[in-house]
């Protein structure tokens, strides 16, 4: 869902029909808020395997890594939803210039490919946990050697 967010945000820059524009804008927030919501149960649940699996694991770091980018990704997806919540209140543009500029929309589109790539290394480390350490697998034989 989030990384539909950043595939439909520079093509919403391109558009030039305001009622497609319109329209795509409303899909790409709903999308955004509704990712941004999830986070909340995701990085519960996480929590919780964590608690389950960490002291099943050969490299605790892999674990480490995985939680550190995924609060990252929520932080930098969470900023970028205030900033539309923002936009979408203060639809009178002189009363916050800053947000309506285009410099603020840059920074945001920044925030949004670094939260992408953060999104990225949570799947890298989620799936070293997985194949490489075997976390949540029943009746793992585990290769550490300590």
């Amino acid at each position: 869902l989030l990384l539909l967010v950043l595939v439909m945000t520079p093509i919403l820059i391109l558009i030039k029909d305001s009622k497609l524009k319109s329209s795509l804008e409303l899909i790409n927030r709903f999308m955004l808020y509704v990712g941004v919501l999830s986070f909340i149960p995701v990085l519960i649940t996480g929590q919780t395997s964590a608690d389950i699996v960490g002291d099943k694991l050969c490299d605790l770091m892999v674990l480490y890594q995985h939680k550190r980018w995924a609060y990252f990704t929520a932080m930098g997806f969470f900023i970028v939803a205030v900033y539309g919540f923002t936009i979408l209140l203060s639809r009178d543009k002189s009363s916050w210039p800053f947000i309506h500029s285009k410099r603020a929309r840059l920074i945001a589109l920044a925030i949004l490919f670094i939260s992408t790539f953060a999104l990225i290394k949570v799947g890298h480390f989620g799936g070293q946990l997985v194949y490489e350490q075997g976390a949540g697998i029943k009746d793992y034989k585990s290769s550490c050697q300590y």
